[in-house]
């Protein structure tokens, strides 16, 4: 089986490879050009690894110092806080969904164009490079990919990485390219969740871990003022799309056990609108449905302001402990 209509997932040796290729396009001098490589030099796109790192409380200075001590070669830092989240309210979850307009400019800023390949990187989840694929995409940037286990798969397999901050590509170009429509999810809000506490039209499914689904976490509360879940959504933690090696399942276990639990809930696929603690997790589980064949990233729809969000709200109902027997 293939991929679903996108290929979202890049090996770290793809990338290796890869990027040497890219490489040697770019030392070509050009006294020893053939008609071919100049021609395929100019078509080529550009590849560029940015690594998105973060963590549960956004701490931006934290994950900046981690990209410092140790990356992929050749990687430049973005800040996930900084771009691939709107600031926070009051009212709001923990990372708010951005506006396509402040993630496109901020990655022309930065020095990449709607030609460009861009793969995404974090330390290793692929939740964080999930969630800033899907915005590049909504953003215009159409030809994007997670680095498959991130910078702890790169060193598993004895790779070599760099040190130092590095933030912007260097050569900047003209953008040759017009920006692409938009492909990605449709991003729900809270209302559209709470008229579906009576109305049932969709079924949230909820990527956080077991525990914090159950409401077992105590530290929910700190991190999100309560713990439970919101109430009649299901359990699909993104992690469990990983595999022992940290590398993504193939598409035929994903569409598996995607259908096994779909089935337990007489779901369809398109019934779906994935949640999470705050709108990144649930990212991973869009394109593992995407790998899987059981329903594109360009048609899923997700919650982004989760349960991070729901939980601000403290007049809206909550739900913890076991489900009861469907």
């Amino acid at each position: 089986m293939q991929d679903f209509g996108h290929g979202f997932f890049m090996s770290p040796e793809t990338y290796a490879e890869l990027s040497k290729a890219s490489s040697a396009l770019g030392r070509l001098e050009p006294a020893h050009e053939s008609v071919p490589d100049m021609f395929a030099a100019l078509r080529a796109p550009r590849l560029v690894l940015i690594d998105v790192r973060s963590n549960l409380t956004g701490d931006a200075a934290a994950a900046r110092a981690s990209f410092a001590a140790a990356h992929v070669p050749g990687a430049r830092f973005l800040s996930f806080e900084a771009v691939f989240t709107s600031p926070r309210t009051a009212e709001s979850g923990r990372h708010p969904w951005p506006a396509a307009s402040h993630v496109r400019e901020a990655l022309v800023a930065f020095g990449v164009l709607p030609e460009d390949r861009l793969v995404f990187v974090d330390e290793g989840a692929m939740t964080f490079a999930a969630r800033a694929l899907l915005c590049a995409r909504l953003a215009g940037y159409p030809d994007c990919a997670v680095l498959e286990g991130g910078l702890t798969r790169w060193r598993a397999l004895g790779l070599p990485t760099e040190t130092g901050l590095v933030e912007a590509l260097a050569e900047k170009r003209e953008r040759a390219a017009a920006f692409a429509p938009a492909a990605g999810p449709c991003v729900i809000g809270l209302d559209d969740v709470v008229r579906n506490l009576d109305d049932r039209t969709f079924k949230l499914l909820d990527a956080r871990p077991h525990t914090r689904w159950l409401g077992e976490e105590k530290s929910d509360i700190a991190l999100d003022g309560a713990a439970g879940r919101i109430p009649g959504s299901l359990n699909r933690p993104a992690s469990e799309n990983v595999d022992a090696f940290g590398r993504m399942k193939s598409p035929e276990r994903l569409r598996l056990e995607f259908e096994t639990l779909l089935a337990k809930y007489k779901a369809k696929p398109a019934d779906i609108v994935q949640s999470c603690g705050s709108g990144v997790a649930a990212c991973l589980n869009v394109l593992a449905m995407d790998r899987a064949g059981l329903l594109s990233a360009d048609e899923a729809r997700l919650y982004a302001g989760s349960w991070s969000e729901w939980a601000r709200h403290p007049a809206l109902p909550r739900e913890s402990g076991p489900e009861a027997d469907t």
